[in-house]
């Protein structure tokens, strides 16, 4: 099978909770079929890891993208958007370098199907008359939009995202009932988009883990008074949950642990002010989180807004980690409080939690081994991809079916 792969980002480094799903779908998609890859660059330390991609993949493409170099580029398309009918997300992607690539492939290649990893990429859909399509949804993209608008503080900035999302809204709509089948990384993502496009099948594909990769192998690195969060706080869930973590949880823990130290491992493109700057060792980004996560008593996910990948759990959970994390947080991964995983939702719970982790190692310890037999029952990336396959399979023989009544009609 020829399959055109489409993404804003190059699959490698995996730095971020897409890179990680899209990177490791790719490896299980490529063992079988032939994988296009095209994609924008959204830093340039991607192309460091070209050759490695291209060892993967039939053939890799990568464009640049201006808003990513630049931000007068950046500020022009953000100026476009308030006039155009299209939101921000698929003014930023549509590009004439992009699209030559696609019809180059389009038109040399019989493909038999077409893999949108990322919704802004819809934005081409019209290039793949009579090809299959399928989106991945890594989150309900306006769902998500709509959240940040509710915390927005800023009115200039409250009034540009509120119109953002509604135009946001109708392009998530209408690519949802454009293509041909979505998968999604939870059952709550699911049963949003069959709201969305009641037509258009609906399939479960959740995200996964290298069990191999994320493995425990040194428990005496372990510190009491080291606790972790890994995510980019260039994404505005993650930077969201630890503000809160910072001014309404933090202070609870510090009655009863005022050492405390909070690792913070993820993307950090902004100068921001902790009400507990002393509590906070800000690493940014790092090659390998592992040797962070050895050394950390309690991983935190204190996410207050829904969707995302839920990779750092898992990684952590293979890592054999005991976690504090939100409902919201752990969304979608049937996850059980207690026995693998502490879930808690108010600020003085979620402290509390910490505190019952760091002071009591015998529960930290069971919740750890049940964390690690939990990802390898459920998550194991192989068996992921195998559910992936099966949905470009119906993909094809769904639109070769619908040719055919409309052949016979």
């Amino acid at each position: 099978m020829k399959i055109l792969f489409l993404s804003t980002k190059g699959p490698l480094p995996t730095n971020d909770g897409h890179a990680l799903r899209t990177y490791n779908l790719l490896k299980q998609i490529a063992l079988i079929h032939q994988v296009y890859l095209l994609s924008f660059v959204k830093f340039q330390e991607e192309y460091c890891y070209i050759n490695e991609i291209r060892g993967v993949c039939r053939s890799v493409n990568y464009a640049e993208l201006e808003e990513n170099a630049s931000k007068i580029s950046m500020g022009y398309s953000l100026l476009r958007s308030l006039v155009n009918q299209q939101p921000f997300v698929a003014l930023k992607y549509y590009k004439k370098n992009m699209q030559r690539l696609i019809q180059d492939i389009v038109d040399k290649e019989h493909l038999d199907l077409v893999h949108i990893d990322i919704l802004p990429m819809s934005v081409y859909l019209e290039l793949f008359q009579g090809i299959p399509t399928v989106l991945n949804a890594h989150n309900v993209e306006s769902l998500l939009l709509d959240r940040q608008v509710l915390n927005e503080k800023n009115w200039l900035k409250k009034i540009y995202l509120t119109s953002q999302q509604k135009k946001l809204s109708l392009f998530e709509r209408m690519a949802a009932k454009q293509v041909d089948h979505i998968i999604t990384c939870s059952e709550e993502d699911r049963k949003i988009f069959e709201l969305f496009a009641p037509r258009t099948s609906t399939t479960i594909v959740p995200n996964g883990v290298d069990v191999e990769f994320f493995c425990a192998k040194n428990e005496v690195l372990e510190q009491d008074m080291k606790i972790v969060f890994v995510g980019g706080l260039n994404w505005f869930p993650n930077l969201d949950g630890l503000k809160w973590f910072d001014e309404e949880v933090l202070p609870y823990v510090l009655r009863k642990c005022p050492n405390i130290c909070i690792y913070v491992i993820g993307r950090y493109e902004k100068d921001i002010k902790w009400k507990h700057n002393k509590q906070f060792c800000i690493k940014g980004f790092v090659p390998d989180i592992r040797p962070y996560l050895e050394v950390g008593a309690v991983v935190i996910v204190p996410l207050r807004i829904g969707g995302g990948t839920r990779l750092k759990i898992l990684d952590a959970m293979s890592m054999s980690k005991a976690i504090v994390s939100t409902s919201i947080g752990a969304e979608g991964l049937g996850v059980s409080d207690g026995i693998n995983i502490v879930l808690r939702d108010n600020a003085e719970d979620f402290a509390e939690g910490i505190i019952e982790l760091i002071e009591d190692r015998e529960k930290r310890q069971s919740i750890k081994k049940a964390a690690r037999f939990f990802v390898e029952e459920n998550y194991q990336w192989k068996s992921i991809g195998s559910r992936l396959l099966d949905v470009y399979e119906k993909s094809i023989t769904g639109v070769a079916n619908t040719r055919i009544k409309l052949k016979g009609n």
